[in-house]
């Protein structure tokens, strides 16, 4: 029995130091990582991808990436596959986990939602900045190209970090979820992106109360969450308006893009990699991507795995 539990150790440990590969200086290696945080009294975990550009020394723009309520960070990791594109295009990506009494059903204190991390006033806006402050020790990071986007509750916590911290972000993405506080005051004109479908029933286009929502909340309605976005930027204008290609006329989707660039205080491209643009998520303009239905494009396998994920969220989102 002791030597099978030995055993057991020592494949522990093996799985343990893998998780997080580090050079001889204790900085980060390239790939994929699962490290913890102590903050706030509780030990919180996050995923990695460090790309194999972080061996030439040159500082990496930082991605976080906030999974929705009712799951983990794990789970959207796996679903939103981004390991390719930060390692061609030179970013790390880090998807940290919100708080729950059950280990896979995890949500994120966005200000007004939701459930078990909203209710013990967790401290995810300071988890977030000093799990930033932990990789800046571990790799060389572009303070001025971090950015922060997530679904749904994630991407309430991406809008509240965008209201109280832009000093320390470039950038916010949202899908399916706003802004979960009842003010914003950025400290500067922040750029935004924002994705949603017309016929989503758990935060609702128009706003309100999802017909499938279990969190007893009134979502910000999309054009209004836009209007705020504009007004705190200085947008001008109505927007450019254009209806994408329909890249798969089997699967009942249609996208419609408007975009706001005539906007106060804008710095330039801050692209992702030097040289490349990334409009979706580094130019200071506003994109509001409007689903006509709620499924996902293209990917099958996708679109079966945020099946699941909806009915995970069924009894706490």
């Amino acid at each position: 029995m002791f030597e099978k539990a030995a055993w057991l150790l020592i494949l522990a440990l093996a799985v343990a130091c893998v998780s997080s590969p580090v050079g001889d200086d204790g900085r980060l290696l390239p790939g994929d990582h699962k490290r913890t945080l102590d903050h706030g009294g509780r030990a919180r975990t996050y995923y990695l991808r460090v790309p194999p550009t972080v061996t030439s020394g040159v500082p990496l723009p930082v991605v976080f990436m906030f999974h929705g309520a009712a799951i983990n960070a794990k789970w959207f990791k796996d679903v939103v596959e981004l390991e390719d594109l930060a390692d061609r295009e030179g970013f790390v990506a880090v998807f940290p986990d919100g708080t729950g009494n059950v280990p896979f059903l995890h949500t994120w204190n966005a200000g007004n939602c939701c459930r078990y991390a909203s209710e013990n006033n967790v401290d995810d806006v300071g988890f977030t900045l000093a799990l930033l402050e932990q990789l800046a020790a571990l790799l060389r990071v572009d303070r001025n190209r971090v950015y922060a986007a997530g679904w749904s509750n994630g991407a309430m916590l991406a809008y509240r970090l965008a209201c109280e911290h832009a000093e320390v972000f470039a950038a916010v993405g949202g899908v399916a979820g706003a802004t979960g506080g009842s003010t914003c005051a950025p400290s500067r004109p922040m750029p935004v992106v924002h994705i949603h479908g017309t016929h989503d029933e758990f935060a609702p286009y128009a706003g309100g109360v999802g017909a499938k929502s279990r969190v007893n909340i009134t979502h910000r309605g999309v054009e209004s969450l836009m209007k705020m976005w504009r007004g705190l930027d200085g947008c001008a204008g109505e927007g450019v308006a254009e209806q994408l290609p329909d890249r798969d006329p089997g699967d009942g989707l249609r996208v419609r893009k408007t975009t706001w660039t005539e906007c106060a205080g804008r710095r330039g491209d801050r692209p992702l990699r030097r040289g490349r643009r990334r409009p979706q998520l580094a130019r200071p303009r506003h994109h509001a991507r409007q689903q006509t239905r709620p499924r996902h494009p293209r990917h099958r396998r996708r679109r079966r795995a945020l099946g699941i994920l909806r009915k995970a969220q069924k009894n706490d989102h």
